[in-house]
């Protein structure tokens, strides 16, 4: 999935919910926090232990700097795609 930064997360997890996968951060803010300061802080909640923190859900980020110039940042290894367990 790719958002800006100022998605909100609740609206990444409830879309992620449509399509059967997890967000997996999940801070007790989720509801008014973006994804932009989800990255920036690493964020984590109460299924990080089991999921992991934004880092590890993270594929790719294009950045841009105060002068316009871009950076394109993309993980090396493969991230497990986690399926949501509905019951």
């Amino acid at each position: 999935m790719r958002v800006q930064p100022g998605v909100i997360n609740l609206d990444i997890s409830n879309i992620s919910r449509r399509m059967a996968t997890i967000n997996a951060p999940d801070p007790s803010s989720q509801s008014v926090c973006t994804i932009g300061g989800n990255v920036a802080e690493n964020s984590g909640g109460a299924h990080c232990l089991k999921y992991g923190f934004t880092v590890n859900h993270a594929v790719a980020a294009r950045i841009v700097l105060s002068r316009r110039q871009h950076r394109r940042h993309r993980r090396e290894r493969k991230v497990k795609r986690t399926r949501a367990v509905t019951t």
